[in-house]
């Protein structure tokens, strides 16, 4: 069983072939919002240097976010492009899964949500196996240290801007700080308990969780024009 695995949702996207339950390849594209862009050539090599058909795969396993609106969307483009081009089935479920701590304890997966604040899944990794509570949600800098507990460790795939404003929010705070790349490997070991099946013509519900600038234009032209009348 031949799996692919796309996850363009961060700064840090990844495409990853896996083979029964074995990692056999993972691509860590360039850093950066735009990396989604190489997403295709990079399909293209590895399907290459394995002598593989898109046709031979067995499954397409997709993190659907939240994160990037754009990045998302292409990864969603290309997957389901392919899933409906060759009937191949397309897996979905939260990006935030592909994402654990080096150490057992709590931690929380955090990713920049702009100006809404932060993207965040909480979990535990015990006995080295890892485990998630609740689904991606959105919380504000302010409210974040009431949701964890100081010994709690925070993965992100890009702290550069986030930490400052944890630390500004949350100035008493103990937390570990531990940044990666997410994991196709662990997007594949979730997407056996967690993953939604779409059938290769439907959309794909990407979890970006807060409204789009368009739609908080069209919001606000909405109100302003109820004022007038």
């Amino acid at each position: 069983m031949k799996h692919l695995v796309i996850d363009t949702s961060s700064e840090r996207s990844v495409l990853g072939l896996i083979e029964g339950n074995t990692l056999v390849h993972e691509d860590l594209l360039e850093f950066g919002l735009k990396s989604s862009e190489s997403l295709l050539p990079t399909l293209a090599k590895i399907l290459s240097t394995f002598s593989l058909k898109v046709s031979e795969l067995d499954s397409i396993i997709l993190g659907t976010g939240p994160g990037s609106y754009t990045g998302m969307r292409v990864g969603a483009a290309i997957a389901q492009s392919i899933s409906y081009a060759k009937k191949i089935p397309l897996l979905t479920l939260s990006s935030l899964y592909a994402f654990s701590p080096k150490e057992n304890g709590n931690f929380a997966v955090v990713i920049d949500a702009k100006v809404s604040g932060l993207y965040l899944i909480t979990g535990k990794k015990e006995n080295n196996i890892v485990s998630f509570e609740g689904q991606a949600s959105i919380i504000s800098y302010k409210d974040l240290s009431s949701k964890l507990p100081n010994s709690t460790t925070l993965v992100s795939p890009n702290f550069r801007r986030i930490r400052p404003l944890i630390e500004k929010h949350s100035p008493n705070a103990k937390y570990t700080w531990e940044e990666s790349a997410p994991s196709t490997k662990s997007l594949h070991s979730f997407a056996k308990e967690y993953a939604i099946q779409k059938n290769t013509h439907s959309p794909i519900q990407l979890l970006y969780l807060r409204l789009t600038q368009a739609e908080i234009e069209k919001k606000q032209a909405l109100t302003s024009s109820e004022r007038k009348d």
